[in-house]
C-alpha cells in the first residue's frame, strides 16, 4: 500500500493478477474502497505455473517491481503517487551465467520467488530458490549491473529454499525461508552498498523455538508520509470515480 495524497490521507493498494502481467489499483479512502483500475504490459507473460512471486515498492514509492517464478525475468516501472499510473516498464532478464555458477543443481534453481529494494532504491535484490541477486538500476551496462550475493547457506541436503524479502525499520534487508522448516533468516546488512560491500550475514537473525520461519511480514511504509507534490485535485477532495462501485466501510469505535 501507499499513501496517496496530503489532505484526503488515502491509500493505493496494488495488486498482481493472474496469468497475465495486468496490475490492478485500489483506491482506499478512509471510508470506502474504490472498483480496481487495471493496467496490462506485454511482458512478462507470465502462466497458471507462476504460483508464486512478490510484487514491492521501493521507499520513495516512485518504482514498483514485480518477480514470478515462471518467467526469469523482473518487471521494474515507474509509479506515480497521485493517480497509481504505472509508466516506462522495463524487463530485465536474469543472466544465465549468474544463475548456473555457483553450484546450480536443476532448472527450478533459476526461478525467482521475490526481490526488495534498497532503502535508496538504486538497488533491486532478486531472491530465487537457492541465490540472491543484486541488480543496481542506474548502471546500463548489463554486465556490471548484476552481481550474485549469496548462494546456499548451509549445505545442498540441509538447505531450506529462500522465500520473499523485506526492508526492515533499520533498513537492512530480512530474507524468509520456504515452508516453514527452518530457524533463522539471512540478513542483508548494508543493500544501499553495491556489490560485496552489501553485507550479506548468513542466518544472522535465529529464532529461539526453530522450524516455524517463514517469510518477513509484508507491511505498510508508515514512514512514507505525504505526497511531495500536490495530487489535484485528489488534496482539495474534488476526486471523481469513474467506476459506479464504491464499497463503504464502517468503523466501529
Amino acid at each position: 500500500m501507499v499513501r496517496r495524497c496530503i489532505v484526503c490521507k488515502a491509500w493505493w493498494l496494488v495488486k498482481q493478477g493472474a496469468l497475465a502481467n495486468d496490475i490492478f489499483t485500489y483506491y482506499i479512502s478512509k471510508d470506502s474502497i474504490a472498483e480496481p483500475s487495471k493496467i496490462s504490459f506485454s511482458e512478462p507473460k507470465y502462466t497458471s505455473f507462476d504460483r508464486s512471486g512478490q510484487m514491492c515498492f521501493n521507499s520513495q514509492a516512485t518504482k514498483i517491481a514485480n518477480v514470478q517464478e515462471q518467467p526469469n525475468q523482473v518487471f521494474v516501472a515507474d509509479f506515480n503517487r497521485c493517480d497509481a499510473q504505472i509508466t516506462n516498464p522495463k524487463v530485465c532478464n536474469i543472466p544465465a551465467l549468474l544463475i548456473d555458477s555457483a553450484g546450480s543443481l536443476t532448472q527450478l534453481e533459476t526461478l525467482p520467488r521475490g526481490l526488495c529494494f534498497s532503502q535508496n532504491g538504486q538497488y533491486l535484490y532478486i531472491i530465487m530458490r537457492s541465490k540472491v541477486f543484486q541488480l543496481d538500476l542506474l548502471e546500463p551496462d548489463s554486465a556490471l549491473a548484476w552481481y550474485l550475493v549469496s548462494s546456499l547457506d548451509t549445505s545442498y541436503a540441509n538447505f531450506n529454499q529462500y522465500y520473499t524479502a523485506q526492508l526492515g525499520p533499520d533498513n537492512k534487508i530480512y530474507i524468509g525461508k520456504w515452508g516453514g522448516l527452518d530457524n533463522a533468516w539471512n540478513i542483508i546488512a548494508n543493500p544501499d552498498i553495491k556489490g560485496v560491500g552489501c553485507n550479506w550475514c548468513n542466518r544472522c537473525l535465529r529464532f529461539p523455538n526453530g522450524g516455524a520461519v517463514t517469510t518477513p511480514p509484508n507491511t505498510i511504509n508508515y514512514n512514507l508520509g505525504a505526497s511531495p507534490t500536490l495530487c489535484y485535485p485528489l488534496d482539495t477532495g474534488n476526486i471523481k470515480i469513474d467506476s459506479m462501485l464504491v464499497i463503504k466501510i464502517h468503523l466501529i469505535n
